[in-house]
């Protein structure tokens, strides 16, 4: 599975992408200029090169790539079911013992996650899965931030209608970084 720079997978065609589709079907070929943003209409096999002029794409009618792009679908659901009985199995013989001393089924989860990598990308998906509002306490590393990512992520959230509340050490509110 390859992702695009647009964030979505390759073979998957984005709205917009769709949208310049659309318009090769009406018009019958679109300049293989207008598709350069959108690799996900050749990836998907729905724009092809012109045989007699190469500046242009032209459309390939939705029946034939589209029970392809539903098989990769199918395929995508069977890894999931497969992961699915895995999992399953895997914990078949731990829901066999006694859990006298487990934390309540409604006792919150505390995580600890070590690694930059690792914390980015729950605060990423925490982002992602954010709908109201976001709560966190940020330490002072001494290193400088990816800035930039930080702000599209909190962008995003905030463009959502959702909130950010932060907790910071007193000395990162005047760090220089």
């Amino acid at each position: 599975m390859t992702t695009e720079p647009h964030g979505h997978r390759a073979d998957e065609p984005c709205e917009a992408g769709l949208e310049l589709y659309a318009r090769a079907l009406r018009e019958g070929g679109v300049p293989h200029q207008d598709a350069d943003p959108f690799p996900c209409l050749t990836d998907s096999c729905l724009l092809q090169p012109d045989l007699e002029d190469i500046r242009w794409l032209r459309p390939v009618a939705p029946a034939i790539p589209l029970p392809r792009l539903l098989h990769t679908t199918a395929e995508d659901i069977a890894r999931q079911r497969q992961r699915e009985a895995l999992l399953a199995e895997a914990f078949a013989p731990h829901m066999r013992i006694d859990g006298r001393d487990t934390a309540a089924p409604d006792t919150p989860t505390i995580s600890t996650l070590s690694g930059t990598e690792r914390i980015n990308q729950a605060i990423t998906q925490a982002m992602a899965d954010g709908h109201e509002e976001v709560l966190a306490i940020q330490p002072h590393t001494g290193r400088p931030s990816n800035t930039l990512a930080v702000l599209d992520r909190d962008q995003a959230l905030l463009d959502r209608g959702a909130r950010i509340r932060t907790i910071y050490q007193h000395s990162v509110r005047h760090s220089p970084q």
